[in-house]
């Protein structure tokens, strides 16, 4: 996670304004190419990235970015994430050089985010980057 790229209680009426917003935040900084944010909608039009449970990942088609991290929006009220609301949205900038071992803890700790209602609930309540990430790391 970067507290630069995490965006809290938020309002946003649809998916397409959540991946425009972060991508857009990721061009300015210079993290990503214009090709991004097509290619993370590309994405949802294969099989949409909302997983129930409050929660989407949506990703690009492919790694695009130097640097693993995630880039997380948490919304004041859900919105319709093709056939689910979803209200906690952590796009994933998977790096170019991924090793899969190197990953692994990120992806644990979002399978269990998956599963688990209450810690959703308490996320959607932080107020803070810290307090987010005080949430994450009781995984």
């Amino acid at each position: 996670m970067r507290k630069s790229f995490t965006y809290l209680k938020r309002d946003f009426s649809s998916k397409e304004e959540v991946i425009y917003f972060l991508g857009d935040r990721l061009m300015e900084d210079g993290i990503v190419n214009s090709n991004f944010i097509h290619s993370v909608l590309e994405r949802e039009n294969y099989s949409p990235t909302s997983f129930g449970n409050l929660v989407a990942i949506p990703h690009p088609m492919d790694p695009q970015v130097n640097d693993t991290f995630w880039s997380i929006v948490t919304l004041k009220q859900p919105i319709q994430w093709d056939d689910k609301p979803v209200q906690f949205i952590c796009l994933l900038n998977v790096s170019k050089q991924n090793q899969m071992e190197e990953s692994k803890p990120m992806y644990d700790v979002l399978m269990k985010l998956l599963d688990n209602r209450r810690i959703i609930h308490r996320l959607l309540q932080c107020e803070t980057y810290e307090e987010l990430k005080k949430v994450l790391r009781s995984l």
